[in-house]
């Protein structure tokens, strides 16, 4: 701490004060006396003191603190559970892939699901009382398409026409491109007026119409969506393409743009769509849950819902299947469940990793079991447990 002269330059005698240290508590009380007023330039100029009442700290309030202070602050704010999975309000992130994957029909699905009060999604707990309205931002499609396919989800969930629900869209009339400020003061207008707390926006490339993927460009945009995302207090799905890519594995250097988006996202979930049909959806990174080896197949069925097939690595949708070495695999794995049921009663996923060590790689065991899983051989409902 610096207490010069100067400091105390605009001070009178026999007038109270307080010195304060840098974390902004008080160091010292006293009495100033005898002090000469030192004329102070404008850049050295302090805040005002009033000298009629309580002297007021003269110190601007710092901008840091000890870590447990930090930690005891946490401890007192209330928990709040993952929106779903990865994604935790008010957090910002991405849903992208290839076109024609199907990631606006999957983001349609998970918006209308928190609507509809689903209490899970694809087998996950889904938190939709956090949630009182979502909006979805269509910028890309036209708008007749869009309704006709709705139509279809929201019957086959139940919803009829002219009900109540909390699924917003926008009209025909908003924006097909972010121009300008007026453009972007029309976002977030709608956003605000729309009362929503989930909002999905299609597409990335739609809020900016110079090349988005440049990093000057790119930067620019995400911090505007931060900034927005925080000032109405909202959780923000962006959908996004790929780079060009057929039949590659998803990951952070496939998608358009990856090295600034990728640096400001909370959350990335990829959707693929291979050359023989299957779709499979990933989470290629988040900041609130463990990232998974495993990867989800699906469908999307007539009436545009997407439904949950299985479990699988990655790298075996890429690979050519020999049939018998799989056959003999899975066989192996079984047969090792049936010898620790025997040896232990209760067989843990831990134990049999453990003892196929050197057999089978983990993500190998785990591909098998949902295969198990599926043909109805074994029970996985019990978390780490796996039950003939």
């Amino acid at each position: 701490m610096r207490c010069d002269k100067g400091d105390f330059g605009t001070l009178k005698p026999e007038l109270d004060f307080r010195v304060f240290n840098s974390t902004g508590q008080v160091f010292h009380t006293g009495i100033a006396q005898n002090i000469e007023p030192t004329p102070l330039s404008e850049e050295d100029s302090l805040p005002s003191i009033d000298t009629h009442g309580s002297t007021p700290a003269i110190i601007p309030p710092s901008h840091f603190c000890s870590v447990t202070s930090l930690i005891q602050r946490s401890q007192l704010e209330p928990q709040v559970p993952p929106l779903w999975s990865g994604i935790v309000k008010g957090s910002m992130g991405f849903v992208f892939g290839p076109a024609k994957s199907g990631k606006t029909v999957w983001c349609e699905n998970f918006g209308m699901s928190i609507a509809a009060r689903m209490e899970l999604f694809w087998g996950k707990p889904l938190d939709f009382l956090q949630v009182n309205r979502v909006l979805f931002i269509s910028m890309e499609e036209h708008w007749e398409h869009r309704a006709m396919r709705n139509q279809r989800q929201l019957s086959s969930i139940g919803i009829m026409d002219g009900q109540d629900f909390p699924y917003m869209v926008v009209k025909p009339s908003f924006p097909r491109y972010m121009t300008g400020k007026k453009d972007w003061e029309t976002l977030e207008a709608t956003i605000s007026d729309s009362e929503a707390d989930l909002v999905f926006i299609d597409s990335f490339t739609r809020l900016e119409i110079d090349e988005i993927e440049k990093s000057k460009v790119a930067n620019r945009v995400l911090s505007r969506l931060k900034e927005l995302a925080m000032k109405l207090k909202i959780t923000l799905v962006i959908i996004h393409h790929s780079s060009k890519i057929t039949d590659q594995p998803l990951g952070l250097a496939t998608m358009a743009g990856s090295r600034v988006v990728g640096q400001e996202a909370d959350f990335i979930l990829g959707i693929n769509r291979l050359s023989n049909g299957t779709r499979y959806f990933k989470e290629v990174s988040t900041r609130y849950t463990q990232e998974s080896e495993l990867v989800t197949t699906f469908t999307i069925g007539d009436d545009f819902l997407v439904t949950k097939k299985k479990k699988v690595t990655e790298s075996s949708l890429f690979r050519p299947v020999d049939h018998r070495e799989n056959s003999g695999n899975q066989e192996l794995v079984f047969r090792t469940i049936q010898e620790l049921q025997e040896e232990c009663g209760v067989v843990k996923t831990s134990e049999l990793i453990a003892r196929l060590h050197g057999k089978l790689q983990k993500t190998v065991i785990y591909s098998y079991l949902n295969n198990l899983e599926e043909e109805g051989l074994i029970d996985r409902s019990q978390k780490g447990v796996i039950i003939l």
